[in-house]
């Protein structure tokens, strides 16, 4: 039972944020060392899109496994009912998606201006955290257990200042900054799944597809279980 303060907290929290702030993103889940699953949606409000509908959207997901000595290796995606799945064949160390193909968005009515979306996500392996170091334009690590603290970084460089949502198993969600080094303690009060999200907007115009826009949102996903 969440206590009845908590709940109302947590439903005001939601409530009075931004609409796109709410937007969907990309997180992955992997409980064991032999199977994982991508989804896009929004964890926070239990929502999983669906193939067929707008799960289609990531189609051109890149997922792939990074090692504890930092090889890597590309991981094949089957689309399922509310998920992309992969196999991990008894692997170790994180898992790492990134879709760069997201149409140009004009979100000029939110104050964000015309923007090109990234997406980013990762998760260890079985929930081990391993050593790992920026492997994404946006990334995310643990400091230790991801539960305790963790470190935001922008072209593998500390991002001081990052603003980060912290989605708890339950209605409950968190809003943190980042310090002047990147890193931030997130709390984790219940057993279960956590996804920390961020995003990042870079001032950097450009073109694509044809279209023209202001600056790259980019957005990542770190999700661990405590």
């Amino acid at each position: 039972m969440i206590p009845t303060r908590v709940l109302k907290t947590a439903i005001f929290c939601l409530l009075s944020l931004p609409a796109i702030a709410r937007a969907h993103y990309v997180w992955i889940e992997s409980e064991t060392n032999a199977q994982a699953r991508v989804y896009f949606g929004e964890f926070n409000e239990g929502l999983r899109e669906k193939a067929e509908g707008r799960l289609e959207e990531r189609a051109a997901l890149r997922v792939w496994l990074e090692r504890p000595d930092h090889s890597t290796r590309a991981l094949r995606l089957v689309k399922r009912a509310d998920h992309f799945a992969t196999t991990l064949d008894r692997a170790e160390g994180w898992l790492l998606a990134v879709d760069l193909t997201s149409e140009v968005k004009d979100y000029r009515k939110q104050d964000i201006g015309i923007v090109k979306p990234m997406f980013y996500a990762r998760a260890a392996v079985a929930n081990q955290p391993a050593a790992a170091r920026p492997s994404m334009k946006l990334d995310m690590l643990p400091v230790s257990d991801p539960s305790q603290s963790v470190q935001v970084f922008f072209g593998g460089q500390p991002l001081a200042g990052a603003k980060v949502f912290v989605y708890a198993p339950n209605l409950w969600m968190q809003e943190l900054t980042s310090d002047e080094h990147g890193k931030l303690t997130p709390v984790t009060p219940w057993p279960g799944r956590y996804v920390l999200d961020v995003t990042y907007k870079e001032t950097k115009p450009g073109e694509f597809q044809g279209r023209g826009y202001e600056a790259v949102r980019h957005r990542m996903t770190l999700s661990f279980v405590r």
